[in-house]
């Protein structure tokens, strides 16, 4: 049985990020359309697996290619590489010269 949270329907709670799965972050990739060196900050409704705890995180993308973005929250940072649709993440990896923050 899962705890009820109520979550506002603001813009801010549009966007929703499993925490098992790389999918979800290609929802907010594609929604924000970002241009090369643009950031798009959001607070998402994050999913904690096996938990399933749903908490409110803030995020941060940043297109650095093509192909490639710079994801960030608190505590954690990604390399996502995205196929030439941009609609599925290909890996998820630290990026050359960042330490993936824990």
């Amino acid at each position: 049985m899962f705890d009820t949270v109520e979550m506002n329907t603001t813009p801010a709670g549009r966007d929703v990020d499993l925490g098992i799965s790389p999918c979800t972050n290609t929802l907010t990739i594609r929604r924000l359309g970002l241009e090369i060196g643009e950031l798009g900050h959001l607070d998402a409704v994050w999913v904690r697996f096996p938990e399933m705890n749903v908490e409110v995180l803030t995020q941060t993308y940043e297109r650095l290619g093509d192909r490639m973005f710079r994801y960030t929250s608190p505590g954690f940072q990604r390399g996502i590489e995205v196929d030439d649709a941009g609609s599925c993440p290909l890996r998820r990896r630290p990026l050359a010269g960042h330490r993936a923050l824990m």
